[in-house]
């Protein structure tokens, strides 16, 4: 019997009530495990939660790393899904990753089908292929139907439930409880949202200085964990602040840049905070810092967004060195792991070193050529 990893995949805490990490383990893994060689423990078995309609690479990639170091250390011998759909709803994200675990010569099971996943073998490769995609057309009609009834609530004055219904300063009273679909004020943390307004705008603070300043008050947050960046930005330029309700704002993550005939506003549902003056005042500082950036700088880095830390998962972003020779300052790009930055990891920092830009766009791009000399 091979000893094999163990990786379930959950949508969101409510699975954890139906087709969640028990079921799969006890439906799925353990009567079909003996079947295909293998051997289970609660040692192995690893749980990734996110949300249906997303795949969220540093959580999966971070797992496969995990079971090819204990392969490479002779601990198992394979690594097992309870099923196809469980390994990935998105087929050009996790396929390339479970290539590399198949060519590493680490065994690849699925649990439910009853299946190696054996690249020498069309029946199995097509087997896979055609599982994999019959996930990937689940998650279109998921996010397509999913959509739709938010959209019928909305038109309904009600703000759907989700990642955007809950923001800070408020709490979000359920669609399905009585006078639902609506925010109301949580005092605690609404008494620091015209605080941060007022240091951008009477102050003329950055993002990093407001969030640096909120931790040393000891600022309570939404989620209980850390303030970064992107919370205090996400704070300072939505309108709900001043009573204004809008949904279907968000495109590829990024709030509000969606088309604006997209929008849909919900009158009522959010009470203000802050006076509009004060957040006009906000949004036109807040083109003042971003003018003034230090990171608006001409230098570019061709593998921008494309990198990503082996160790921790986190981006790896641009950034310049200098050095002063015979009297002369060279400025040399480089890319570190974001992971080693104070304001992502305050506790425990990334030790991934850094890389010469030249050096490593040259690599990628001597890559590219030899690709394209071949297609």
């Amino acid at each position: 019997m091979k000893k094999a990893f163990v990786i379930i995949r959950v949508s969101s805490q409510d699975q954890l009530k139906g087709y969640g990490p028990i079921v799969q383990w006890f439906d799925d893994v353990i009567p079909n495990a003996p079947l295909l060689g293998l051997e289970v423990s609660e040692k192995y078995k690893r749980v990734i939660q996110e949300r249906a309609t997303t795949w969220e690479r540093a959580k999966f990639e971070g797992l496969m790393r995990e079971a090819l170091t204990l392969y490479q250390n002779n601990e198992i011998e394979a690594l097992l899904f309870p099923r196809v759909d469980r390994e990935t709803r998105f087929i050009f994200g996790s396929f390339p990753l479970l290539c590399e675990v198949v060519r590493s010569g680490l065994k690849v099971f699925f649990a439910r089908e009853r299946f190696e996943l054996d690249p020498n073998n069309p029946e199995s490769t097509e087997r896979y292929l055609n599982k994999a995609t019959q996930a990937q057309a689940y998650v279109e009609t998921l996010r397509l139907n999913t959509m739709r009834g938010k959209r019928a609530k909305a038109l309904q004055g009600k703000i759907p439930g989700g990642s955007g219904s809950t923001i800070y300063g408020y709490d979000y009273v359920k669609v399905s409880q009585e006078n639902g679909g609506r925010r109301i004020i949580n005092e605690t943390e609404a008494s620091w949202v015209p605080q941060m307004y007022q240091w951008l705008v009477n102050e003329g603070l950055s993002s990093n200085q407001i969030l640096y300043r909120l931790r040393a008050h000891n600022a309570p947050t939404k989620s209980g964990k850390i303030w970064n960046r992107h919370s205090v930005q996400a704070i300072l330029i939505n309108p709900a602040y001043t009573g204004k309700t809008y949904v279907f704002t968000t495109a590829k993550g990024k709030q509000f840049a969606r088309p604006r005939a997209d929008w849909i506003e919900i009158p009522g549902a959010t009470p203000a905070i802050i006076r509009q003056e004060l957040f006009d005042a906000a949004q036109k500082q807040l083109r003042v810092n971003q003018e003034k950036s230090p990171r608006n700088c001409k230098r570019e880095y061709l593998l921008h967004g494309h990198l990503r830390c082996r160790q921790c998962g986190r981006a790896y972003v641009g950034a310049i060195t200098s050095s002063i020779q015979h009297s002369k300052r060279y400025i040399q790009r480089f890319y570190r792991c974001k992971g080693k930055l104070k304001m992502y990891a305050p506790v425990e920092r990334c030790c991934n070193k850094g890389w010469s830009a030249n050096k490593l766009e040259a690599m990628v791009w001597g890559k590219l050529e030899e690709y394209l000399s071949k297609p």
